[in-house]
């Protein structure tokens, strides 16, 4: 299973953001220890070393940056993938370049908490909550 993870699954792990950080961390440890493909949109890397930054200092957004690069791979956001995207006409262009990256990549699902903004997405979008279930019930099964 190939799953592509929105940025503020990242941001509400590493903010522990109540109440959605915890579902959010379940599904990357699930989903890591799993056989899942992660994958990390190439335009999550600046909203992570922003935020993080912001909130705490350079050496801890670099760690952390570092950290996600470790559980995910990095999916590129090239002309093509950009163009599809805004194709899409989504109203938040990285919710359309997050959606266009799932289908370049053939992915599954998408994670992230706006589902309601991945409404019109070409690949399916769940919660992490909905993330965790779907996890535990692949590993019962084999």
């Amino acid at each position: 299973m190939k799953i592509v993870i929105d940025t503020n699954v990242f941001i509400d792990v590493i903010l522990a953001r109540e109440p959605m950080c915890h579902a959010s961390a379940r599904t990357l440890e699930l989903a890591h220890r799993g056989d899942m493909t992660l994958l990390m949109p190439a335009h999550s890397a600046g909203t992570i070393l922003y935020i993080v930054e912001k909130n705490r200092d350079r050496d801890t957004a670099v760690k952390t940056l570092t950290m996600c690069m470790g559980l995910c791979r990095v999916a590129a956001l090239d002309e093509a993938t950009i163009l599809q995207g805004l194709a899409y006409g989504f109203k938040d262009p990285e919710d359309s370049f997050v959606a266009a990256i799932a289908v370049r990549e053939h992915a599954d699902l998408i994670v992230t908490n706006n589902v309601k903004d991945f409404k019109d997405s070409p690949v399916p979008a769940i919660t992490p909550a909905e993330a965790v279930a779907r996890l535990h019930s692949a590993a019962a099964n084999g």
